[in-house]
């Protein structure tokens, strides 16, 4: 376990100043376990921010471009909300502004105003494809607005879009293939003045609102301009209906209607803004349905208006709500679902197990019903609905459908009176105990809201709070309390009578009894489960996001409503009393204290081991910086005054307390931060304590297949790196600034070693061997052989690569590539391939990159590749590779993987990532995603997975033949574990990794071609393991991590 440490700096010789927290864990707490068994997203909410466009899908549901919310969202006919998709971002499917869509062969078109590109959708909301960017060449957008799909025998076959700031309409195919642009800016034949609807009429003209023009364009296909007509104001968008052109008159606050020549027919509303039905406040899209009936999106008023064919007001869905979702509280209800307290929206809403929306019980506002920050909720055994509405200060009670059936409380510090009340929580007496936490209080009422007592002061003497933000009502009957500003959970009886109190981890903000003796907490991104007595049984981090509310249910399982990531979190419990038979206890440390010795630098570390069932254990030390968990974090500390036999080594007694005194100021040179300590232990048992399965033989393999029951990952890795540094494996080297581990090159070239030996090869170019060159008169690359037995040979593609003897480290040949005169490339021919690992000896013949590039990479974006950058020693932040090693050593991403010095040849490792790792057809030499540098290279080798230990050889083999050095081979960087160094740990214990065939043949069980996937009668840890299993136990829910089987 860890306790924390502050560290200060001081004046004069005391360079360490040091105050502690330690809390107390509880011996049994490896028994306890959750495990992540279900997730559900709440996709989206329902509401509109800021509706702006609107197209029909065949089924007759409304999909609208919610621009303020930067999603779509879709409307059934009756009116009713059906679902979302899309959230703010530069991400695929994300949006920024989305103003305008069109819907054919079952796909979504939405134009992406502030991202400049068009996007494309099924119905379902899954991302397809998109294209455009900011500028205003050919195929890019400054600001798309409207968009309209042209059809050849009933497909979409061609897609335009209005270029609104570069005042011309752009035709693509439907896949994005720029195709022909019209128009340029000004008030002339063929010009726009910033067009935003386009329409395509019965006629199969194509009609353009012209904005600041304020007029209508009819143009055929290819542009030429047929005729116009003007309007009384700004047109934004158009629809057809026959041949009744809709055209939505925004900034004027009413829909004109025109016949297809430009006679207006008839105007809908007065032109003043107003939220009265049949007006409007601001309309901007509008889209006829399959009856004929005109949709209008009345866009400040948050709502879709419907007039019938005689454009007479019908009827209106829709209402404003905001997409964004922070979820301050949960509560479970007897049906199944959950009442959240979202403070995003002001609301309360329901929703089911799967995250899907029952109803809204309240919306925003201060009216009585209304909420404003909603902080807390819980459903009474009466069936309401108790509120916390935080910021109107007071407490209000629903029914389960949301009718409003009692508010009290108002602002201030008399009686009855609120200051941010936060918390809330019933009694089975029926009273209500509020946390009133600007005043430092809590209050009790009846459930008629009359006022009954209240208890607590500011301060921090037993009985007062600093800001009670969270209470809940015990198991026992008791009352717990979180005092958020001074980290505290104080027990109280229901009079308000002090127990006692323990301290809590800063930044604690959610509290709830999970019963059976437990409490709850959350903070940042941990969940810990603890014993009333503040013992912690349990804490895990959920990953991203925030602190986060949460529940429990009857069977004990935890459902976190996890606040930043929308989704609700349901952790199940393995229980208590459930051990797998014939288990042996794990050893448990504990930091019991850590103080200074006055006037010194020494720490007095006084810690014990907890084991039921062994005696003597090993132990060791390590100290983290400001918490860390990765390897730029860690302090082995090594300088002890007094012995450490018995204490820190392979003969530590258990269940008794032990004092070492490290001199901290000789370890660690800072005066100032924060240190954990770590005691970390291990009994007799092998660094992982894995539970292997053992398959029997069968007709097509005769040997049994003894293999780990879960994957494994980094973080599991990561641990024993940890315990290799505590223990002083001379084997490894720690680079605490490079957040690294390493290990030192001492084996020697294997006789006749050749980099095609290695299975994973995919591509080997070599200068040096002159029978794979092909060169013309001028010694220009023609073509370039592959060595690697794959024949994918390189042959000339653009400019004059040439062959430059002695021009290579230890007199090798050399290619120049350049970009001047033709950008210099070679196209690699034959089957398609994934270049995850690549080796080159190459270098720069200036200092720095002259422009974006690649030695080999495809030209199918990004995703599984990568651009040095231009002016730079580096790489291009848009994608980082995974992993960049110069003559052996691994670099920090930190500063873009600096290579500096460029102009010196070098052993370039790149390990691109998995974001597109299909095999490709289109990998060049000198060109990557059509980039490309200056660059001489001597070799290329290209490797189909990143390499492990056949990584030593290959460097090796290139060393000795080029002269070029190579320093220790890396292990781990921050919390990964390289595949070489997945190795040396395994070969510790005696493992392997298990091969693909090894993992495939243990799903598939007793019947190969097939994967049983059944529930698990045991599970283990807060996030795992497993979620299915075979007949044999095997996971099978899990594809994720790798297995491990004995050597």
């Amino acid at each position: 376990m860890k306790t924390k440490i502050r560290i200060h700096s001081l004046p004069l010789t005391m360079l360490l100043a040091l105050a502690f927290t330690a809390a107390t864990h509880a011996q049994r707490g490896p028994q306890d376990s959750w495990y992540l068994d279900k997730q559900s997203l709440v996709n989206s909410t329902p509401g509109f921010n800021l509706p702006t466009g609107l197209a029909f899908s065949p089924n007759g549901d409304a999909y609208v471009t919610d621009q303020g919310n930067d999603r779509i969202s879709v409307w059934a006919a009756n009116g009713a909300f059906r679902f979302g998709f899309g959230k703010h971002g530069t991400g695929d499917g994300d949006f920024r502004d989305p103003f305008d869509l069109s819907i054919g062969d079952g796909e979504v078109y939405v134009s992406d105003w502030s991202n400049h590109r068009i996007q494309v959708f099924d119905l379902q909301g899954k991302f397809l494809r998109k294209w455009g960017s900011y500028g205003s060449s050919t195929g890019q957008f400054q600001h798309p607005f409207g968009t309209a799909l042209a059809f050849e025998n009933g497909t979409v076959s061609e897609v335009f879009v209005t270029d609104y700031n570069r005042h011309r309409v752009q035709v693509f195919d439907k896949n994005g293939s720029f195709l022909r642009t019209f128009g340029t800016a000004g008030n002339g034949v063929n010009q726009f003045y910033y067009p935003t609807g386009i329409a395509f009429g019965p006629d199969s003209l194509l009609y353009v609102a012209n904005l600041h023009g304020q007029r209508i364009k009819v143009l055929d296909r290819n542009g030429t301009e047929v005729r116009q007509f003007t309007t009384p104001g700004y047109p934004r968008s158009l629809s057809f209906s026959g041949d009744k052109l809709a055209v939505a008159m925004g900034d004027h606050h009413k829909v004109l209607v025109y016949d297809k020549n430009g006679t207006l027919e008839r105007t809908i509303s007065n032109g003043s803004a107003s939220s009265n039905p049949g007006s409007f406040n601001h309309p901007y899209g509008l889209a006829f349905d399959s009856s004929d009936h005109l949709h209008v999106a009345d866009r400040n008023n948050q709502r879709i208006q419907v007039f019938d064919q005689n454009r007479s007001y019908q009827s209106a869905y829709g209402f404003y709500g905001s997409n964004s979702l922070q979820m301050h509280a949960i509560a479970p209800t007897p049906e199944g679902t959950f009442l959240i307290a979202d403070i995003a929206g002001d609301r309360i809403l329901e929703i089911d197990s799967n995250a899907s929306l029952v109803r809204i019980i309240a919306s925003s506002g201060n009216a009585t019903g209304q909420v404003n920050d909603p902080k807390d909720l819980v459903l009474g055994p009466d069936g309401r609905i108790y509120v916390c509405d935080t910021s109107n200060h007071r407490i209000q009670i629903f029914d389960r459908n949301g009718s409003a059936l009692l508010s009290f409380g108002a602002s201030g510090n008399g009686n009855a009176q609120f200051n941010q009340p936060r918390g809330l929580a019933l009694s089975p007496d029926g009273e209500i105990f509020v946390a009133d936490s600007n005043n430092h209080r809590i209050q009790v009422f009846d459930v008629n809201g009359s006022f009954l007592r209240k208890f607590g002061s500011q301060g921090n003497l037993e009985g007062q709070f600093n800001n009670p933000i969270d209470l809940d009502v015990t198991d026992d009957g008791n009352l717990v309390v979180l005092s958020y500003g001074n980290n505290r959970v104080i027990y109280l009886t229901p009079d308000g009578q002090y127990l006692r109190h323990w301290n809590c981890s800063g930044g604690t903000h959610f509290l709830t009894d999970l019963n059976n003796g437990l409490i709850g907490l959350s903070w940042s991104n941990n969940f810990g489960v603890y014993e009333h007595s503040g013992s912690r049984l349990k804490y895990w981090n959920k990953g991203n996001g925030t602190s986060s509310s949460f529940t429990s249910l009857p069977d004990g399982t935890i459902v976190i409503a996890d606040r930043g990531n929308d989704k609700l979190l349901f952790y199940r419990p393995t229980f208590r009393t459930v051990r797998g038979p014939g288990s042996k206890e794990i050893p448990f440390p504990e930091v019991v204290s850590v103080t200074q010795r006055q006037g010194t630098n020494h720490l007095d570390v006084t810690f014990r081991i907890n084991d039921a069932d062994s005696s003597h254990v090993q132990a060791a030390l390590l100290a983290f910086v400001d918490g860390g968990n990765d390897l730029s974090k860690v302090i082995v500390p090594k300088t002890f005054v007094g012995s450490t036999i018995g204490k820190l080594d392979a003969n530590v007694s258990t269940n008794q307390n032990h004092m070492v005194t490290w001199n901290a100021g000789a370890d660690w040179n800072v005066g100032f931060g924060e240190l954990e300590m770590a005691v970390l232990a291990k009994d007799e048992r092998d660094l992982l304590n894995l539970h292997f399965l053992t398959l029997p033989a069968t007709d097509s393999n005769s040997t049994p297949l003894k293999i780990n029951r879960s994957p494994l990952g980094d973080p599991d890795l990561l641990n024993l790196w940890y315990w290799q540094l505590a223990t002083g494996d001379q084997g490894i080297s720690h680079d605490a600034a490079n957040s690294s581990i390493s290990m030192p090159i001492d084996a020697n070239l294997s006789v006749g070693f050749s980099p095609s030996s290695i299975s994973s090869i995919v591509l080997w170019l070599d200068a040096n061997d002159s029978q794979s060159l092909t060169l013309n008169s001028n010694d220009v690359v023609t073509s370039w052989n592959d060595k690697s037995g794959n024949a994918r040979n390189a042959v000339l593609g653009s400019g004059a690569p040439k062959l430059v003897t002695g021009a290579g480290p230890s007199g090798l040949p050399a290619i120049e590539f350049r970009r001047s005169g033709g950008d210099d490339f070679l196209n690699v021919g034959g089957s398609a391939f994934m270049a995850k690992h690549m080796i080159y000896v190459c270098r720069s013949p200036q200092a720095s990159w002259n422009y974006y590039g690649g030695v080999l990479g495809h030209q199918s974006g990004r995703g599984s590749n990568y651009l040095v950058h231009s002016g730079q020693q580096g790489f291009h932040y848009n994608r980082y590779p995974t992993a960049v090693m110069k003559n052996g050593t691994d670099l920090s991403q930190s500063n873009g993987f600096n290579l500096g010095p460029l102009d010196q040849f070098m052993i370039l490792e790149v390990v691109v990532d998995d974001h597109s790792s299909s095999n490709k057809s289109n990998y060049k030499v000198g060109r990557n995603d059509n980039y490309s540098m200056d660059f001489d290279v001597v070799e290329i080798l290209a490797f189909s997975e990143q390499l492990g230990a056949e990584r030593e050889q290959l460097l090796l083999y290139l060393s000795s033949k080029t002269g070029i050095g190579v320093s220790g081979l890396s292990l781990a960087r921050g919390n990964q574990t390289t595949p070489l160094g997945r190795d040396y740990l395994l070969e510790k214990m005696n493992l392997r990794s298990a091969t693909s065939a090894e993992v495939t043949r243990a799903r598939e069980g007793s019947l190969p071609g097939s994967v049983n996937q059944f529930n698990p009668d045991f599970k283990v840890g807060p996030d795992e393991r497993p979620a299915k299993v075979n007949e044999y136990g095997f996971d099978t829910g899990n594809s994720s991590g790798f297995w491990v089987v004995p050597k």
